[in-house]
């Protein structure tokens, strides 16, 4: 809280509304930046020919995955 404390002059509640606002903002990018990349591998996974409930089982899947990127790139 001090660089907020800081940044107000010691103001409690400006301090407060400043650092709500910083975390809100994170929020917002950082979901937005996990959204974007998620498109982006949707929209590989669909050029791979991948089902795209491969997404949802993670690591499980990466195997069959790396299998079809390869026979991918060998045509």
């Amino acid at each position: 809280m001090k660089r907020y404390l800081d940044a107000t002059n010691g103001d409690t509640s400006q301090a407060m509304t400043l650092y709500r606002d910083n975390l809100h903002l994170s929020q917002t990018i950082d979901t937005s930046y996990i959204l974007n990349e998620y498109q982006k591998i949707q929209t590989l996974f669909s050029w791979m020919g991948i089902d795209n409930q491969s997404l949802l089982y993670g690591l499980d899947h990466v195997q069959s995955v790396c299998e079809k990127i390869n026979s991918r790139c060998k045509k």
